[in-house]
């Protein structure tokens, strides 16, 4: 991603929660042309993670966001069952920062995350589309009629 790029927190809520909706052009203007259902990454909790020599049998690890293909391109969970809707990705203005203590020492956590101006994502969006059938990506914008 370029510089100064992030993918909004909103996208990683679970994903069984109800989707982000995006309206184009933005709510409270009607009529509107396109709406996005915007639902959280899938997550997994069984790649060795930081590294793959991490492998332990049996064990869980952090729960990792991820977006699958099959062999042909396809948007998939399980490795072989094709989804039935296009995945989109949020791509807003922003920064991330370490967490840190009173001290300015980096501490464990989640970090923090500051969109730029606040709000991008969903007033004045750009989304990365996923073909769900061919994997394709393309660029959504907010379009002005």
């Amino acid at each position: 991603m370029p510089e100064g790029s992030i993918i909004p927190a909103w996208k990683f809520n679970p994903r069984t929660s109800p989707p982000t909706k995006i309206y184009d052009p933005p709510l409270p203007a009607t009529p509107t042309d396109r709406i996005f259902d915007v639902y959280g990454f899938a997550t997994t909790n069984n790649i060795p993670f930081p590294s793959e020599g991490a492998y332990a049998p049996g064990r869980l690890y952090v729960n990792l966001p991820y977006i699958a293909f099959n062999y042909l391109g396809q948007l998939t969970r399980d490795g072989s069952t094709v989804l039935d809707q296009d995945e989109f990705i949020p791509v807003a203005r922003g920064s991330l920062s370490f967490s840190r203590d009173s001290g300015k020492n980096a501490i464990q956590g989640p970090p923090s995350q500051l969109e730029s101006p606040p709000g991008t994502s969903i007033k004045n969006f750009t989304l990365v589309r996923i073909d769900h059938l061919t994997g394709r990506a393309r660029v959504e914008k907010q379009e002005f009629k």
